[in-house]
């Protein structure tokens, strides 16, 4: 009776133990996105810092740290640079489509010019006035946004200021990651620690790939999306591009909105969409069979039932930021899960 007794206490105290740790989870789940935030980031550069960092400490006999400071402030502010003229750009070219979109939105020749499916053919003008409302609906809030988008990040500085903190803690993990690694290694059992050395390599190998393929095919979509629509003479290149590539970092949503929404503005312009549509099938069929496979080859294999429950899983949790970590998340349980079933069969035999 005694030992049914403490049994059940063991199982009753670990019910409490994860409810609790699933609340403080929950309470911290801000601190916690931006060290996730930190720590993708980390990755990001890493491979970038670690070369130049080996190569001048090899060339100069530098203690690591110098060449660590140096490349990281360099890579940092090279980054900042960039990103804050592509987006000076695309905002520009937002707020002209802002004073655009009632009368592009009005213009009921530009929806009857849209193509679509022969099978809808039929109900062309009911879908057109369907969208029309729709969009126009969306359009009436969006419009003060895009307009007051600068005066609002000005003001709302004290709410941006945590995500500094990102490229703060990124140097953290990348200066003493494997310090923090060893020591959580450190607390487990010894007779568990080899299978959590095992899991800590391969949630490494999938971050490290994870983040790799999605940083190279949102840039692989910006300059593609850039350089055909200027080739070709879509308007507002620069902001369906900067959108199509930030949209990258949402798994499946993310790219079909912006395809979408490049053909909804390019033509609601003027612009004849059927070569567009063509181009941005045939870039997603690459991207999704070539590239992105070849640059996943051994990071993440999930079946796309997975993807797209854990996809929802994420939006319905945390919105957006749930949809971006989605994927990574279930691949790291998956990891967990295999790694602890393939122990548990060689506990048994």
């Amino acid at each position: 009776m005694l030992g049914l007794d403490s049994k059940v206490a063991r199982a009753a105290w670990t019910v409490l133990f994860i409810v609790a740790l699933v609340g403080v989870v929950w309470l911290l789940r801000e601190v916690l996105f931006l060290l996730t935030l930190a720590l993708f980031f980390s990755y990001m550069v890493s491979p970038v810092v670690r070369f130049v960092e080996g190569w001048l400490t090899w060339r100069w006999g530098w203690a690591r740290e110098v060449p660590l400071v140096l490349v990281y402030v360099l890579m940092l502010a090279g980054i900042v640079s960039a990103v804050s003229w592509v987006v000076g750009e695309a905002l520009a070219q937002a707020s002209g489509l802002a004073g655009k979109i009632p009368e592009l939105v009005k213009n009921q020749d530009a929806w009857l010019r849209l193509p679509l499916p022969a099978w809808l053919e039929p109900a062309r003008a009911s879908v057109a006035e369907w969208a029309r409302h729709l969009l126009e609906g969306g359009f009436e809030q969006f419009l003060p946004f895009l307009k007051t988008l600068s005066g609002q990040l000005l003001s709302g500085l004290g709410s941006v200021m945590p995500f500094l903190l990102v490229p703060v803690f990124a140097f953290f993990f990348l200066k003493d990651g494997r310090l923090l690694s060893d020591a959580i290694l450190w607390r487990f059992p010894e007779d568990s620690r080899a299978l959590m050395r095992a899991i800590f390599g391969d949630l490494h190998l999938l971050l490290s790939k994870y983040i790799r393929a999605v940083v190279l095919l949102s840039l692989s979509t910006f300059f593609c999306y850039e350089v055909f629509f200027l080739a070709t003479g879509v308007p507002y290149s620069m902001l369906l591009s900067t959108l199509a590539a930030v949209l990258e970092f949402v798994p499946v949503v993310g790219p079909l909105s912006a395809g979408v929404t490049a053909a909804l503005v390019a033509g609601l312009s003027g612009y004849d969409v059927t070569g567009l549509i063509v181009f941005l099938v045939v870039y997603r069929l690459f991207l999704d069979y070539v590239l992105q496979p070849w640059l996943m080859s051994e990071g993440i294999e999930l079946h796309p039932l997975l993807v797209l429950v854990g996809i929802l899983a994420g939006e319905h949790l945390a919105g957006i930021s749930g949809m971006f970590l989605s994927i990574p998340t279930v691949a790291a349980l998956r990891i967990v899960y295999l790694r602890l079933e393939s122990r548990a069969r060689e506990v048994v035999r």
